[in-house]
Parts: structure tokens; sequence; C-alpha cells
């Protein structure tokens, strides 16, 4: 199915900004780090484009997992039913300590039986273990990552310490 958006434009920036030092006796030299990765996107199906995007905070019960097709069950904000053949962007935080009740869950990313999203992580069986407050951002403006219905659209998150996780998520691609 096509979008039903009509236009997608936005920015997607990283910026880390650190500045270690060491107090001496006459001095305080200090080692800077600064790195600012900032690429803008329009609409449409080719490089730093995307015409496909899907959100959603979400809830996974104790030791609970729950597997996303990106290629036709997901539904975005307006109602209209996403269908992903590339996924350019995905960020996942993991905001369990955020929550009403925080609690140190720990969510897996990947590992899908069948279908599986896998080919960002390396492999069918290739997770990314993101512990409380962590976040992860995957970004590839050009190509990005094949998500074919029934082939490779699984994309399963578990919930891996028996506590109730809560987490972030962001999908950003072109439809199929």
């Amino acid at each position: 199915m096509a979008t039903e958006w009509t236009g997608m434009v936005g920015e997607i920036k990283t910026a880390i900004s650190i500045v270690a030092s060491q107090a001496l006796d006459n001095t305080t030299p200090q080692d800077n780090v600064n790195q600012l990765l900032k690429d803008s996107v329009a609409f449409g199906t080719g490089d730093d484009q995307c015409n496909e995007i899907w959100h959603d905070r979400r809830t996974l019960g104790a030791a609970a997992n729950e597997t996303l097709d990106l290629s036709g069950s997901l539904v975005n904000g307006l109602g209209h039913t996403v269908d992903f053949a590339s996924v350019k962007l995905i960020f996942i935080h993991n905001r369990s300590d955020l929550q009403d009740t925080p609690t140190a869950a720990i969510l897996k990313i990947g590992a899908a039986a069948g279908t599986q999203f896998d080919k960002w992580l390396g492999g069918a069986t290739d997770v990314l273990t993101l512990t409380d407050g962590a976040r992860m951002l995957y970004y590839s403006p050009n190509d990005g990552v094949d998500s074919s219905q029934g082939a490779d659209d699984l994309l399963k998150i578990e919930e891996t310490a028996t506590l109730i996780a809560e987490y972030d998520i962001i999908l950003i691609g072109i439809s199929e």
C-alpha cells in the first residue's frame, strides 16, 4: 500500500559534546569532544528522503514480548496502516526508569520467529539489549533496511528482567 502522507520534512540530529579535564597544580588541561551529525530529510523515496513514519509509546508486561509487523499491522496517528518497504531510521528508548512506577526493565530487540527484520542487527538470532534509560538510534539515510512483507518484516521487542517495561519507538522509511 502506498503512503497516505503527501509531505514530510525534517532533520535528524545527533550531538555529542564532552569536556574532560584534570586539575593540576598550575593548570587544568582539557580534552574536548564535539561531534554534530545532522541530516535533512525530505518527502520521497530516494536518498535522504522518506514517505512513511510510525511512532508510539508502548508498555510490556513482566517477561512479555511483542512482535511488530512493519508491513501491514501498524497504524499511525492518523489511523492509516503503515507498510514499510525500507526502514531508514529506528529509534528506541527504554524509558522504564521514567514510568509512573520506575523499574529496571531490560529490553531485547530482535530475534523474532520467522520473518525477522534483522539485517540492521546482523542475523536472525542477533539481539540488541537496552537497559533502563538506554536509547539506540540506527540511521541509514540512503538505502535503509529492507522490510519486505512476509519476508523480513517482524521486529521483536522483549522484556527480560520480569518487570513492567515502557518504551518509545520511532520508525521512518519508505512505504511499499
